[in-house]
């Protein structure tokens, strides 16, 4: 397979309260093979106590083949990749502290 495009999405999200919180983000695009990932860029902790904590990753994809579209959930995984990937879902989980997370996608012929 040959790379024909890439495209680069990123966001941040906080949390300072004493509840953990998910915050997930939805990318589509046509059916195509295509590989997703995930990193974090940049993290800070809110307040002087211990236990910030995050975690990011891509939560879910659709697979839109010919004759059916399945939604397809990953438990965090930090890369997914597949021939015919249409939308990618990815987020953070969040307990005080701020994080901001990139998603790559590469989009092959």
């Amino acid at each position: 397979m040959a790379l024909n495009g890439e495209g680069i999405w990123w966001s941040s999200a906080w949390n300072s309260t004493s509840s953990p919180h998910t915050y997930t983000w939805t990318v589509d695009f046509p059916p195509q093979p295509a590989l997703a990932k995930v990193w974090t860029t940049f993290f800070m902790e809110y307040g002087n106590v211990a236990g910030h904590m995050y975690s990011s990753g891509i939560k879910s994809f659709v697979r839109e083949a010919t004759t059916a579209i399945q939604m397809v959930p990953v438990d965090n995984e930090p890369a997914v990749g597949d021939d015919s990937m249409s939308s990618v879902t990815f987020g953070l989980y969040l307990y005080k502290c701020q994080v901001t997370v990139v998603l790559h996608l590469s989009f092959y012929d």
